[in-house]
């Protein structure tokens, strides 16, 4: 059958709704995909760049986009890939993931990140051949509650992703701010990635205090912590925001870390101290440069059930996994 693909219009969004819950029924994570209304406001805001396919009869069978976590952030998340199980054994996501290469290309983005599912590892294929790079994994990040018609799913644990990066173009070199295991690990992920790090290992404190803003979802037990200024006393100010998040009923957290501040380099052994680590880099993310997205959680996990696409994940979700056991050792 021959499909079109193209950018979506508003039209398509009640057709979108109506393939989610096909796929997924009521389990997908992210919330917004039921919500015609919520889809049109990321729409008209830039929040949201769409590319979906339809077949000869206008029905909409497949869908993925850019995700822009502010308007204008310079590096979106690629995700929402969906494709109709009716049509599936088609490659159809590879056409739909050129398609929004080439949209990424159009809007001269210097690349974008993207995070996998681990139950499978289609959708890795699908970004190893846009070029993408393995940087990390979130470990039981999703909740055990979601099921994909048509795929091997995992339900009685949380679910992990990979996660990547995407080059578009040359990146401007940039200074960031790592030690020890951390700054080893970003010069390794930079060569594979071919971006110019300076990597600062000694840097003088700064005497600022802590910036930051959070949002929590307690329907799948997890926050999002946003760090703007990484200050002397982050350790004790993320204590305290941990225990009024727990005692909403929070399990996994992720933390944001700009690397072109000094005090990053004693904020990692700070957050280390309260069980953080290592879960991805994300280059180019802020208008700042890179970002470091740290993890805390201490979920049950099968290392067996994430599986991973190449050798390449394979060795960057061991490391992932060794260092979720030190900093829980701590």
């Amino acid at each position: 059958m021959d499909y079109t693909i193209r950018e979506m219009h508003a039209g398509d969004v009640d057709q979108l709704v109506a393939l989610v819950r096909k796929c997924y029924d009521d389990g997908y994570p992210n919330k917004i995909m039921y919500e015609a209304e919520e889809i049109l406001k990321a729409l008209s805001e830039g929040l949201l760049r769409s590319v979906v396919s339809l077949d000869n009869n206008g029905k909409l069978v497949g869908h993925c986009a850019l995700t822009f976590a502010v308007a204008g952030a310079p590096v979106p998340e690629a995700g929402k890939m969906i494709v109709d199980p009716d049509c599936r054994g088609q490659h159809l996501s590879n056409h739909l993931a050129e398609h929004r290469k080439a949209l990424a290309s159009e809007n001269d983005l210097v690349g974008y990140w993207s995070e996998c599912v681990t139950n499978h590892p289609f959708s890795q294929h699908e970004i190893i051949d846009s070029g993408g790079v393995e940087t990390g994994a979130f470990i039981g990040k999703d909740a055990p509650t979601w099921h994909m018609a048509g795929v091997n799913n995992v339900t009685d644990v949380r679910l992990s992703l990979m996660t990547f990066y995407i080059p578009m173009k040359e990146a401007q070199t940039r200074s960031i701010h790592l030690a020890g295991p951390y700054a080893e690990f970003a010069r390794s992920l930079a060569n594979e990635l071919g971006l110019k790090r300076e990597i600062v290992d000694e840097a003088g404190a700064e005497s600022v205090n802590t910036e930051y803003t959070y949002r929590a979802n307690t329907a799948n037990q997890f926050a999002q912590i946003d760090v703007s200024v990484v200050g002397i006393d982050i350790g004790e100010k993320m204590e305290s925001l941990l225990q009024a998040l727990k005692a909403d009923g929070i399990e996994v957290f992720h933390l944001d870390l700009p690397l072109n501040q000094p005090n990053a380099l004693a904020a990692v052994t700070a957050l280390e101290g309260l069980g953080f680590f290592w879960a991805a880099w994300l280059p180019e993310y802020a208008h700042t440069g890179d970002v470091l997205r740290l993890q805390k959680t201490d979920t049950p996990v099968n290392p067996d059930e994430i599986i991973c696409a190449r050798e390449h994940g394979e060795r960057i979700k061991q490391h992932i996994l060794a260092e979720r056991q030190r900093v829980m050792q701590l």
